[in-house]
């Protein structure tokens, strides 16, 4: 048998996190046998070719979803205070990719299955056009995300509905031919998501009656917003820039403050008074983003009003980016809402579980995605020290973890009283208890979750591995937050750090339990952070973007504040150009230390 063919370092996945960290990481090591594996036919993960259709575009605008060592050129049909369309995205990562030597290390169509730990660094199968075999790596760099599976909606008499049924994110490859087939007239929508809002406008400006179902025992609908809002103090504002602005961030209860605003946020937080201005703050702008929105100026537009604070949302944040106005579908009619459980499906029909019944041409579920990595660790035993999501983990490890959990539970509540008066969503498989967010108890580790939390340090390193000083696995991409593509180079810049051995903090040796006690911090200040986010599975968080990448940057011995003033720091929103250069940056601190140690 051949030997399996060796690389330096393997990165799974050829999305946005994966290309900027492979990116920051082949500028460190120009020499670096790297290869990138990738189960689509095209580069961009989420936004290849394949999963690109007519009228796509991006919540942002352009330029804001760009890498920050390359700027998002002209000539790709964006335009500035436009949405920038799918294709123009697709081609951008696909520039990006060439401008850095990328391109010529991506292996498409090739998935990779399965994981196993050796003394030299990792073991991969994987599998390219049906055939299976093995690559090594030194270092393995996961960078599946969490929207690379979709996870397929299973209802009662489902096998009797004869239409179609397909997944929101299947709307580039199957949504045409259902919109074109005039046997569809009547199209159902399962699910409150931005790929919900996309799909009703997709085939309500197709001409079809769309009957829009979201169940009651869920998170309810996204908060959607207008691009633009005017707010008090703040004025008029791009609302994607809201959430890099240091100003806002002050507002938001934050276990890791390196800004300077100790002071302030101490006040806002352990204080009545504090607490009082704190809750005006969100309660206000969350009734401002509403209003404006133009949900709250029609009776039947209320079944699309949020159930959750604004202060309680997560990544789950989206805005209108469509080229008429979505709403009035919904005002017309051809749009009808529904705040229902689906009871069952029979004939070209669903059935609610009130007793309602909508006649159903076709069906979209926006259910979301599957968000355990997609590449399988084989060695089970291992998962508690990787971090992954497991239903394998042992008692003892289950004791292990709830330990360092209610300590940083202790700590949350302690420091952050205002998130212990936070609502929950209901959720009817979710374990009976006055607070399903609460850490698990003795009783309740008796019996065996479906799976365990991501457990990462820092939301990339896996923290027993770490500690032992095992510095070969890192994860990028699940660590979730609207303004990710700030930090996907900052990421790959901590990374290469952390397998050499690098970093100002050392995870093996004086911050050992500093390491599993931060990990524990991360999953349960986000759960409790964004009760109506995922945290509860994967770190989610939004408003605490320029805080955590401080975080990072302090971890490389860099300057977490980069704006030169008080007032720039304080009220200028954070953008690419504020983290352009970090690699050469970092470099030429080592170089200039290095000299200096001379």
């Amino acid at each position: 048998m051949a030997k399996p063919e060796h690389f330096d370092v393997v990165v799974v996945g050829a999305g946005i996190a994966s290309l900027g960290a492979a990116k920051a990481y082949m500028q460190c090591a120009p020499q670096t046998n790297l290869l990138i594996v990738d189960s689509n036919k095209t580069i961009g993960g989420v936004w290849c070719k394949e999963n690109v259709y007519p009228g796509l575009r991006t919540n942002n605008l352009f330029p804001a979803l760009q890498l920050p060592d390359y700027p998002f050129p002209d000539d790709l049909g964006a335009r500035p205070g436009e949405h920038i369309p799918g294709e123009s995205l697709h081609q951008y990562f696909v520039q990006y990719a060439e401008k850095f030597d990328l391109a010529q290390r991506v292996r498409y169509q090739t998935t990779a299955l399965e994981a196993e730990k050796t003394e030299e660094g990792w073991k991969l199968l994987v599998k390219t056009k049906g055939e299976e075999y093995f690559l090594t790596t030194a270092k393995l760099i996961v960078g599946t995300g969490i929207t690379s599976r979709a996870q397929n909606m299973r209802l009662k008499g489902d096998d009797t509905y004869n239409a179609p049924v397909l997944h929101a994110g299947a709307l580039a490859r199957e949504a045409p031919a259902i919109a074109k087939d005039p046997k569809v007239e009547r199209v159902t929508v399962y699910g409150g998501s931005k790929f919900a809002w996309d799909t009703v406008y997709t085939f309500a400006s197709a001409g079809k009656q769309i009957d829009w179902v979201i169940r009651k025992s869920g998170h309810g609908p996204t908060w959607i917003a207008n691009i633009y809002a005017k707010l008090p103090i703040l004025g008029e504002v791009w609302a994607e820039r809201l959430v890099t602005t240091r100003f806002v961030q002050w507002f938001s209860p934050f276990p890791w403050v390196l800004d300077g605003s100790g002071w302030w946020r101490g006040f806002l937080q352990r204080t009545w008074l504090g607490r009082k201005i704190m809750s005006g703050f969100w309660d206000n702008m969350g009734h401002d983003m509403l209003t404006q929105s133009g949900l709250t100026n029609h009776p039947s537009l209320k079944g699309l009003w949020p159930d959750c604070g604004f202060f309680d949302i997560a990544s789950s944040f989206a805005v209108f980016n469509y080229p008429t106005d979505v709403l009035d579908f919904v005002r017309s009619g051809q749009v009808k809402v529904y705040r229902e459980d689906v009871s069952h499906l029979s004939d070209h029909t669903v059935h609610l579980a009130d007793g309602t019944i909508l006649p159903s041409d076709a069906l979209v579920a926006s259910t979301g995605w599957q968000w355990q990595p997609t590449l399988k660790f084989k060695d089970t035993h291992l998962h508690s020290d990787i971090g992954v999501p497991s239903a394998d983990l042992t008692p003892s490890q289950k004791s292990f973890w709830n330990e360092w959990d209610t300590k940083a539970d202790n700590h949350i509540m302690t420091s952050f009283p205002y998130l212990a008066t936070r609502p929950v969503p209901p959720n009817q498989n979710e374990t009976a208890k006055a607070n399903p967010y609460a850490a698990p108890t003795t009783h309740d580790l008796e019996k065996q979750p479906d799976y365990s939390p991501l457990r990462l340090y820092r939301t990339i390193a896996p923290p027993s591995l770490s500690a032992r000083g095992d510095r070969t696995l890192a994860f990028v991409g699940f660590g979730v937050n609207i303004s990710h593509s700030l930090k996907a180079e900052l990421t790959g810049l901590w990374i290469y750090a952390y397998f050499h051995d690098l970093l100002t903090i050392d995870p093996q040796h004086h911050l050992r339990d500093q390491t599993y006690y931060e990990t524990s911090l991360m999953v349960r200040w986000s759960t409790r952070r964004h009760t109506y986010g995922w945290g509860q599975r994967f770190p989610d968080f939004m408003w605490d973007a320029v805080p955590w990448n401080d975080v990072l940057l302090g971890d490389l011995g860099l300057e977490g504040r980069r704006k030169g003033s008080w007032w720039r720091e304080t009220f200028e929103p954070y953008e690419h150009e504020d983290y352009r250069g970090l690699v050469a940056e970092w470099l030429a601190k080592r170089r200039a230390g290095k000299e200096k140690s001379l």
